[in-house]
């Protein structure tokens, strides 16, 4: 059997079945050549990830609940409305770094469906833990990079919550290359 000479691709389409709103893990790797320069978990870039993060929840692009940055790769709990694409948005967002702060990422990224309570709660822990089990760190508490937009809007952690679409905003970025703010 002959190889095919394109590599098959995840399209990362959510089917029709599954409820608007449902939550995703994601984790996303920066390229080799990327990392020979800067790590996501540096300073200034660590900021200005983390601050785009915000201003995608604020604008309802998706409704994130965990994101957390590691030296080569981000892990995070998503949910995104039915008419934001999951894989347009993360396009739009990792096209926005490399073209702002030149993050080289990898092709593509993981995602997984959260199908219920107890698995989010498996992987939001398994998320917090990474920098310890990496021994970046001796605590989960003790990691800087990362933020829970939707816990701390909600005043603490909160069980997953159906996504509820708005209209769009009425802001000049909206939409394909959303603008994340800088520091």
């Amino acid at each position: 059997m002959t190889p095919s000479p394109l590599k098959d691709r995840l399209h990362h389409r959510v089917p029709a079945w599954v409820a608007d709103g449902a939550t995703f893990h994601l984790r996303i790797r920066c390229a080799p050549l990327h990392l020979a320069r800067s790590t996501l978990s540096t300073p200034p870039l660590s900021r200005a990830l983390l601050d785009s993060v915000h201003f995608y929840h604020a604008r309802r692009r998706w409704c994130c609940f965990l994101f957390l940055l590691m030296p080569d790769h981000l892990h995070a709990l998503i949910a995104f409305p039915r008419e934001e694409a999951l894989a347009a948005v993360v396009h739009d967002w990792k096209s926005w770094h490399k073209r702002t702060h030149d993050v080289e990422w990898q092709d593509g990224f993981f995602d997984h469906r959260i199908r219920d309570d107890h698995q989010f709660e498996l992987k939001a822990n398994y998320i917090r833990q990474n920098p310890v089990v990496k021994n970046l760190c001796a605590h989960t508490h003790d990691w800087p990079w990362f933020c829970e937009p939707h816990a701390s809007e909600m005043g603490g952690h909160v069980p997953v919550p159906a996504f509820t679409p708005s209209p769009p905003p009425a802001h000049p970025h909206a939409g394909a290359g959303t603008r994340p703010p800088t520091p």
